[in-house]
């Protein structure tokens, strides 16, 4: 053993080195793969939550685009089931805010604030953005004068196409939120709308 050179030591630290470097390579690239996998994972969780929230508001977002459209079923809700709806949807999407990005939490309380008066003093419910003389046309011999208060006045409505942009703007950060980022494509110009 005393004959040994230094090249035959500098072999044998080599072949004792490899499986330790393989080791710790291998560690490296399981751990990085690890921690990518539970990303994903999690990342999938959140847009499961996603779609399982914009399930339970997807109705009542719909019920919001007749009543503002004044298209399909918008003439059997009475303003006081509009302001019930916008309650509604309020609970469903502040008890969940954290799940969504901001951009949506942004977009949502950007459109409500266009279809509500709200805040107007700790007695006072919201009331609608919405074109009185059509409501009280679809009610006829149903309206009560009382929900005439319900009501901003002509000047101060939210008009349709300020309604289809904002509401288009939540579909957007919505897609967004649960990944499907299609870049063409246009809310708009998909339902029918003029661009």
């Amino acid at each position: 053993m005393a004959d040994w050179t230094s090249l035959e030591v500098a072999k044998l630290v080599v072949q004792a080195a490899v499986p330790v470097v393989l080791a710790i390579v291998g560690f490296a690239i399981k751990s990085e793969l690890m921690r990518r996998e539970n990303v994903e994972w999690r990342s999938r969780i959140q847009v499961e939550w996603r779609l399982r929230l914009f399930e339970e508001m997807a109705t009542d977002l719909n019920k919001l685009y007749c009543a503002f459209n004044y298209v399909g079923g918008w003439r059997s809700m009475s303003p006081p089931d509009i302001l019930t709806l916008k309650r509604k949807l309020d609970q469903n999407f502040h008890i969940y805010d954290f799940f969504w990005s901001q951009q949506f939490r942004q977009a949502y309380s950007i459109l409500i604030n266009a279809c509500f008066e709200v805040n107007r003093g700790a007695s006072a419910s919201a009331v609608l953005r919405a074109n009185l003389c059509r409501y009280k046309y679809a009610w006829l011999e149903g309206w009560q004068d009382s929900w005439d208060s319900m009501f901003v006045t002509e000047t101060q409505r939210l008009r349709r196409e300020e309604f289809n942009e904002l509401y288009g703007n939540l579909m957007l950060q919505l897609r967004k939120d649960i990944g499907l980022n299609n870049n063409n494509y246009n809310y708009e110009e998909e339902n029918g709308h003029e661009v």
